[in-house]
């Protein structure tokens, strides 16, 4: 794409556009510090540090900056405005996100105001208002320019970044974020994050597949150059969510015949060569011991308060030489390192294993309590899960995941019945990747990973922004009962 091309999609783009294309893009660069800083989370390898506050909140603030100009930006425009309150009033799936993103984000108070307890749920809540800017945006016009300068932007940035980092791996030996060990890095991109950025790269490759791998185009070696950049780009994060989320969306591509098989199996053969290298490498072990560490990591929860150890005097009557052995609960001892006064003692019953009163659950709650933690959630911290819809149910309860199900849910209907409308293969790909993302969302909580999921939630703006078309079959049902209803009406007069 040349700089004349370049300035043409951008010249294409309306004022709003651009004020939006530039956020979405301060977005991919904003975690350019992580790699350059050497700053990441408890999990990164030595050298890194854990991220500190200064750096998280800013994301946060520049997002409310830019979405109160927007908000203002439509105010000033009556026929934004006027277009806003319509849909809101028609499309039901607005006000379930509203109240989504105000439950969530009014019942996070309930775990107190400390930062890092705000920080876990504000990551998920403070995107969702942009699905409802994407959707006033282009209510009468196709985000098409506006896509491509993103994307082509996009993978320019993170293309230039791992090279920094590959190049910096094989002179100096630095490690990426989260990587497995020094003969198996794992790189992240701009990001160095390699899950999120994972998922976003398999979330591009399947819409590259979409647009150039279908069955009636050509081998076009700018095409293929694309799809082997992003799928190596994808292969490099080791990142299992991805190469799932990978394979349930090309499987959803040859349902909807979107892609030649031919194409798939020469990209298959390619994948298994490269894996049969690595099998051959002996590096095998090394991603399978990293990855199960990972998880285990990743779904490990904030410790409780441990009580304080108490001391335990050794009986008078064992000899001085004799070891001190402190009665450890739940651990047989040794025979014959019990005092007599030991054995005679009334067996005690710990907290833990007490019998329940009648009418309360095994952790001391009533039944009443436990349903209405089942449904809104619990008050005492916040808790974390790898499963996204896990980790929505943990802290918000069935309320808060059936708000957020149902919000995917008429998406992906939405997307489809759009597509079956004839409104345009488009949201045929709206609805693949919706489809992709909510299943990879059941292996980490990308809905809480920024700016994937940021990304995802323009998606899901761009497949509202449309008013609902009827069915070509529906139209032709209606016009053919018009007359027969017509011709009713004549012969019972």
């Amino acid at each position: 794409m040349g700089v004349k091309a370049v300035a043409g999609y951008w010249n294409r783009l309306d004022g709003v556009e651009k004020v939006f294309l530039a956020f979405l893009l301060f977005a991919q660069a904003y975690y350019s510090y992580r790699y350059a800083f050497r700053i990441q989370s408890d999990l990164a390898p030595p050298g890194y540090e854990s991220t500190p506050e200064a750096y998280q909140y800013p994301k946060y603030a520049i997002a409310a900056a830019v979405l109160g100009l927007l908000v203002l930006l439509f105010v000033r425009n009556q026929e934004s405005l006027t277009h806003l309150l319509r849909r809101l009033r028609q499309e039901p799936v607005w006000l379930l996100l509203i109240a989504f993103g105000l439950y969530c984000g009014l019942s996070a108070f309930r775990f107190g105001v400390e930062p890092n307890e705000l920080g876990h749920i504000a990551k998920f809540v403070f995107v969702v208002p942009f699905a409802l800017v994407a959707a006033v945006i282009w209510r009468q016009k196709s985000p098409a320019d506006f896509v491509v300068l993103f994307l082509g932007a996009s993978l320019l940035y993170h293309v230039l970044y791992e090279l920094v980092m590959f190049v910096n791996f094989e002179a100096t030996g630095r490690w990426p974020a989260l990587t497995f060990s020094q003969l198996v890095p794992r790189y992240g991109a701009g990001w160095d994050d390699p899950n999120g950025f994972g998922a976003f790269a398999a979330l591009g490759l399947i819409g590259v597949l979409f647009v150039t791998l279908s069955p009636d185009s050509g081998w076009r070696k700018p095409h293929l150059a694309l799809v082997f950049l992003l799928t190596l780009m994808a292969a490099l994060t080791y990142s299992m969510t991805a190469a799932a989320g990978l394979a349930i969306g090309c499987g959803l591509l040859l349902v909807a015949r979107r892609i030649d098989v031919a194409k798939v199996a020469a990209m298959a053969g390619a994948c298994l060569v490269v894996g049969a290298g690595l099998l051959a490498s002996g590096h095998i072990d090394i991603i399978v011991e990293g990855k199960l560490k990972s998880i285990e990591a990743h779904t490990r929860t904030k410790p409780a308060p441990t009580p304080e150890a108490t001391v335990v005097l050794a009986p008078t009557q064992v000899p001085p030489s004799a070891p001190t052995i402190v009665p450890v609960p739940g651990v047989q001892q040794p025979p014959g390192t019990q005092s007599p006064a030991a054995t005679q003692q009334p067996p005690s019953t710990s907290p833990g294993t007490a019998p329940a009163p009648p009418g309360t659950t095994s952790e001391g709650r009533t039944l009443g309590e436990s349903v209405v933690r089942a449904i809104v959630g619990p008050a005492d911290r916040v808790h974390f899960h790898e499963t996204m819809y896990l980790l929505i149910y943990l802290n918000f309860g069935l309320l808060g995941v059936g708000l957020f199900v149902a919000v995917q849910a008429l998406s992906l209907h939405r997307a489809v019945q759009q597509w079956r409308a004839g409104a345009g293969k488009v949201y045929l790909l709206g609805a693949i990747l919706l489809a992709v993302f909510m299943a990879m969302n059941s292996f980490l909580p990308l809905y809480a990973i920024f700016p994937v999921n940021l990304y995802m939630w323009v998606i899901v703006g761009m497949v509202w922004a449309h008013p609902a078309r009827i069915a070509v079959a529906e139209k032709t049902a209606e016009v053919n009962s018009e007359p027969a209803s017509g011709n009713a009406a004549l012969v019972q007069s």
